[in-house]
């Protein structure tokens, strides 16, 4: 057994103990006034607990959206909580090379392999006037995935004309610079989240892996943005960073259209020792973002959700059905509208199962 396969087998054990757990827990539950699976309830009662909410982020979650309910339900109280510690060779291609794979007509994958939880996802969008790369990986695999991974697609890494980054974490903007520097690529973030990653790089003293600041737009709340024949419709929903960037955009599969979702962020922004109002605070402004992106999710009628990380998305088991897909077979990114938007229930049942937790 290669160590490839033993982190594979690994990961897959680890998600069989985390459903396991999960469904040990709804069983426990008591789900009351729920119409369907993953639905949320018509009324929320007004003294729901947290065991409330928990079952209705649970059958929300499903085994689709597992990942995302690992992330935020089970862990309320700490948020690094059962996370893997990165290996030693994690800047390595062995840890986190990964195929790219074209996963609609216009999308493609470009993330790193799920080795372990903080290795993130990457996307392609291909316009009639250019690429838009959806966040940047580290500094240390953006060659290797993003540029590599377009080389292979028979893709010119030469049209990257944008670099839209869904909020100021280090896995998600770090290749920027290279690809602003190669390619001449703009960076797309929010002005929240510049100011954000600039302020922790004053704060530690090491801004190598900042943006060039010339080559930077800011994106605004309800922007529309369009590239070519393709429109980005971007939201700021704070909550995992001051700024986070949620949007929809058209895909197309064999010439059939859908909507896509991302939600920009998907864990809590607080310490386990983080003050109790500090934290309250944390989930309550993760959950107003989460109750209005449900919203957008739901009006746009997003039936794919696309996501920033491989575990969020299943990308790795995904992209191998990709590779053994036959002509009529479904697409398994395509979800359909209703789990879609379980997605976001997930997201906004975890944070008030968390806001109950201070009652």
């Amino acid at each position: 057994m290669t160590a490839r396969d033993s982190i594979q087998t690994a990961n897959r054990k680890q998600g069989a103990l985390a459903c396991s757990a999960l469904f040990l827990m709804l069983a426990a539950c008591v789900n009351e006034g729920n119409t369907g699976p993953g639905a949320e309830p018509a009324a929320t009662p007004d003294n729901a607990t947290v065991n409330y909410f928990m079952t209705v982020a649970g059958q929300a979650a499903g085994f689709d959206h597992i990942g995302l309910y690992n992330t935020t339900c089970a862990r309320m109280g700490d948020p690094t909580a059962g996370r893997e510690r990165p290996p030693e060779n994690r800047e390595s291609p062995d840890t986190w090379g990964m195929q790219p794979a074209r996963v609609f007509d216009n999308v493609y994958w470009l993330g790193e392999f799920p080795a372990f939880e903080s290795n993130p996802g990457a996307w392609a969008v291909t316009t009639s006037e250019g690429i838009i790369v959806l966040d940047a990986l580290f500094d240390y695999s953006v060659e290797g995935q993003i540029v590599g991974g377009l080389r292979k697609m028979g893709l010119d890494p030469g049209d990257i004309r944008y670099v839209l980054i869904s909020h100021g974490h280090r896995d998600h903007y770090g290749g920027a610079r290279f690809l602003q520097e190669n390619f001449a690529a703009t960076v797309l973030i929010s002005e929240a989240d510049w100011n954000f990653i600039n302020e922790r790089a004053a704060a530690s003293g090491d801004d190598s892996g900042l943006p060039d600041a010339g080559l930077v737009q800011f994106i605004r709340d309800g922007d529309r943005f369009t590239l070519g024949d393709t429109t980005f419709n971007l939201y700021v929903t704070p909550g995992h960073t001051p700024g986070t960037v949620s949007y929809t955009l058209p895909v197309f599969d064999n010439g059939t259209a859908h909507i896509a979702a991302v939600w920009g962020g998907s864990g809590l922004a607080f310490r386990a020792d983080s003050a109790k109002q500090q934290k309250l605070e944390a989930f309550r402004q993760y959950n107003v973002s989460a109750l209005r992106f449900r919203e957008i999710v739901t009006a746009a009628g997003a039936d794919v959700m696309l996501g920033n990380h491989s575990y969020l998305v299943l990308a790795d088991e995904k992209n191998a059905l990709l590779a053994r897909r036959q002509p009529g077979d479904p697409n398994p990114y395509v979800l359909g509208r209703e789990k879609t938007v379980n997605y976001m229930n997930v997201a906004v049942a975890c944070s008030a199962a968390g806001m109950a937790s201070f009652n």
